[in-house]
């Protein structure tokens, strides 16, 4: 019969980890301390900024930002199903806002993926359409892994 190894002995196989920092979305730790930003003069904190958001993530320096919303104006609901209506009545205002192509989603992506620090997390609004016909492929070239799925009732069933 063979002897059984103590807890002493069993728990030298497995490394002491304790004392690492977690940069996981996964893990249960949280000690998240957003790193000081050093600006240029033409980005003022706390004001309105009139300019393509790509530039702006162009601006800030890489793993520096603990979150971002991303809420793009998705043309590929418009383009399959096609209504006929766009740019009309109730729709006139969201169909004048500049719609995004796939393309330039995963562009803002990897943009906010390079500013994100390593466990930052990245809110996207998603429409019913592209949650969908799939999304995945905006995540491509990132270091982002899809945690969870946010969804509340409108009361509108």
């Amino acid at each position: 019969m063979k002897k059984l190894a103590s807890v002493k002995e069993t728990l030298k196989l497995f490394p002491d980890t304790t004392d690492e920092v977690k940069s996981t979305v996964f893990s249960t730790e949280r000690a998240v301390q957003a790193p000081p930003i050093d600006l240029p003069d033409f980005l003022k904190p706390n004001t309105r900024l009139k300019m393509d958001g790509r530039k702006l993530l162009s601006h800030l320096p890489k793993e520096s930002v603990p979150v971002a919303f991303l809420d793009p104006q998705y043309r590929g609901v418009l383009d399959r199903m096609n209504y006929g209506n766009e740019g009309k009545s109730r729709e006139k205002r969201r169909c004048s806002l500049m719609q995004m192509p796939e393309e330039l989603i995963g562009e803002f992506i990897r943009g906010i993926d390079s500013v994100l620090i390593p466990s930052g997390h990245l809110f996207l609004w998603m429409d019913k359409f592209h949650l969908c016909q799939g999304f995945k492929t905006w995540f491509d070239n990132t270091q982002l892994d899809i945690v969870y799925i946010i969804v509340w009732n409108k009361e509108r069933f």
